[in-house]
């Protein structure tokens, strides 16, 4: 009986040790986003399956642009233009 819980404890031991190191492990460092991208996408019908034109606001280019027809049904899609160290 003594034997084998001085093998349980071990095991629970190193169990314990092996789950502490994984949880300790130094991550890869993730890039964070310094300036976003936003494209507002126009459409013509309530259920959006009708392109009527679209505005892209690109601070990394500094650019804005509209092409088409501004309506009041859109879509808008923000994405990641510029990574910065962090």
């Amino acid at each position: 009986m003594r034997r084998n819980s001085r093998a349980l404890l071990f095991l629970v031991a190193l169990f314990l040790l092996s789950t502490s190191l994984v949880l300790t492990w130094p991550r890869t460092a993730e890039a964070v986003c310094c300036a976003f991208k936003a494209t507002e996408t126009f459409y013509f019908d309530e259920a959006k399956t009708q392109f009527a034109g679209r505005c892209i606001d690109n601070p990394c280019t500094g650019s804005y642009s509209c092409t088409g027809t501004q309506t009041e049904y859109s879509t808008l899609t923000i994405a990641c233009c510029q990574q910065c160290s962090g």
